[in-house]
Formats: C-alpha cells, structure tokens, sequence
C-alpha cells in the first residue's frame, strides 16, 4: 500500500540551501510505482524550471528569485503545509567544547548543527 495515502506526518526541507531539497520537489523524482522521492508527487513545470534556475545560479540575487518563485507555486499547489518549526537544541554541561563549530574532513570550516544533527567526533570536554 506505498504510495497510498492522502496525508503524512513528515519532517522535512530544513536544509540550510534550497537546493538541497531538489529531489523531494523536483518532476523529475515522481514515481508512479509505490514508493516516489518526491512524495508528494507534484510534477509542476514551473517549480522544475526554477529549481533549475535556482541550481545553476551563481548570484545570490538570481538564487533567490528563483526560490521565491518555487515558494510561491507550493502555497498555490498545496502539495505541503507547514504547520510547525522544530526549534533544535544541544544542551550539555559548560564543559563541553566544540558541538556547533566543526571541520570537514578536508579541514574547510562546515555547517554546525543541522537538522538537530551535529558532528560528534569534534566534541571535546575541556
């Protein structure tokens, strides 16, 4: 019964740049079979064609025109609501170090907590 639903409870599209979020909104992950990335199955020409623009954008301005237009076609398309904002936290003794400030591997400077996620082996007790 994939795939057979009208409702879901679902957490979702907190990704700190839109375009993360590509395959749960783009035409292109639909699926007729039971199970879709694109859960909603929303196939809307005008959502695909500025998720691209938005992708292949370098200037911040263009990234985020094209990302207001996507906005706007989900509030006429309905396809997701949003009924609430996690509030993510880490709370830990004083003594912890280092829990919103990591490294990636190659050294460069990451995104700290995500999602309520966080990198663990960058974590000290000083």
């Amino acid at each position: 019964m994939a795939g057979k639903f009208q409702a879901l409870g679902w957490r979702q599209f907190s990704a700190v740049d839109p375009d993360l979020n590509y395959i749960f909104w783009s035409s292109t992950t639909v699926s007729s079979g039971p199970l879709s990335i694109n859960m909603a199955r929303n196939a809307d020409t005008t959502i695909e064609s500025a998720l691209l623009a938005g992708r292949q954008a370098t200037e911040h301005s263009v990234r985020q025109a094209a990302y207001k237009t996507v906005n706007k076609r989900l509030a006429l398309d309905l396809a997701y609501l949003w009924l609430d904002r996690p509030s993510w936290a880490v709370i830990g003794n004083p003594k912890v170090q280092n829990f919103n400030n990591p490294t990636s591997p190659q050294g460069q400077p990451a995104f700290g907590m995500i999602g309520g996620s966080i990198w663990p082996t960058q974590v000290w007790i000083s």
